[in-house]
């Protein structure tokens, strides 16, 4: 199977992020993100803070505003001392849905491994094992604690590996609706000013802000009546069944950044890539 091909039904993130570029999903991430272009750190930032998002109730308060740190540092709204400032410490055991939880929002929004540490030291970053422990946590939530007996044991793994894989799927919808497929050429990416009519730029901001994506489908008809004829664009619009803040259409429409498809630029400063317009996002609920 080629990658290609994979793209659209592949259940695993992990494999789909390393579609985009093998170093997201082959080594660990402290060090492998920071040497990548900044459009592919923040898509991947991004996935993180969205699995711990799938787990918020179970959040403390603290754990929340990491997450909000984090997402408003993406934006350009926050510091490293802000990160340094607003890091978790993870739990020093996972075994609960709430330790889960607060292990997949540590590793999202950075961590040490102790609480007395010298925050001298950008805080530690692992997006895919955030994205893990959020989908260990809502498969605790649902199972409950493990059973004594046997029999009922098997019962509670069952139930347990569904979730767990259920919760695993969405995060590769995730993927697929934070990065365009691999191998898009730069020209399928492209937008024409004329299809930014103000409808358009009322739906895409709609979405950004709230975190409302519902409208996205009403924004692919308000683009196909601009003149858009761009099918990739149109149907990640309609089709996508779960969208997550920085969907790429979005971030293209808003005019944040192009993202590099085919050949990842060599890594420069942030400035260099992309031309970024920030917004604002404070809200809890991020997912449609």
């Amino acid at each position: 199977m080629t990658a290609g091909s994979e793209w659209p039904t592949n259940p695993n993130p992990d494999v789909l992020l390393q579609r985009i570029h093998p170093e997201l999903a082959r080594h660990y991430p402290l060090y492998a993100i920071h040497t990548l272009p900044w459009p592919l750190q923040r898509g991947f930032q991004l996935f993180g803070c969205a699995c711990a998002r799938s787990v918020w109730e179970l959040l403390t308060t603290e754990a929340q505003n990491a997450i909000r740190t984090r997402e408003r540092f993406l934006d350009r709204q926050a510091t490293e001392a802000d990160l340094q400032a607003a890091a978790l410490c993870l739990p020093a055991i996972e075994t609960t849905a709430h330790q889960h939880a607060l292990a997949s929002a540590a590793r999202a929004a950075g961590y040490y491994y102790r609480a007395d540490a010298v925050r001298d030291m950008p805080p530690q970053c692992y997006p895919l094992e955030a994205a893990r422990s959020a989908a260990k946590a809502l498969a605790c939530l649902k199972a409950g604690s493990a059973p004594i007996s046997p029999l009922s044991r098997t019962h509670w793994h069952r139930e347990w590996n569904r979730v767990y894989s259920t919760a695993r799927t969405q995060q590769a919808d995730w993927v697929r609706d934070l990065f365009p497929p691999p191998g898009t050429s730069i020209s399928d990416l492209h937008i024409e000013p004329q299809w930014r009519t103000a409808t358009v730029q009322i739906l895409t901001q709609h979405a950004d802000t709230t975190g409302d994506y519902s409208v996205l489908p009403i924004l692919a008809d308000a683009l196909q009546e601009a003149g858009c004829d761009n099918p990739l664009l149109l149907h990640h619009c309609r089709e996508q069944p779960h969208h997550v803040r920085g969907c790429w259409v979005v971030e293209q429409l808003l005019g944040r950044f192009v993202w590099p498809t085919s050949e990842v630029p060599s890594p420069g400063p942030r400035e260099e890539l992309f031309d970024f317009v920030p917004s604002p996002h404070d809200d809890g609920s991020r997912h449609a």
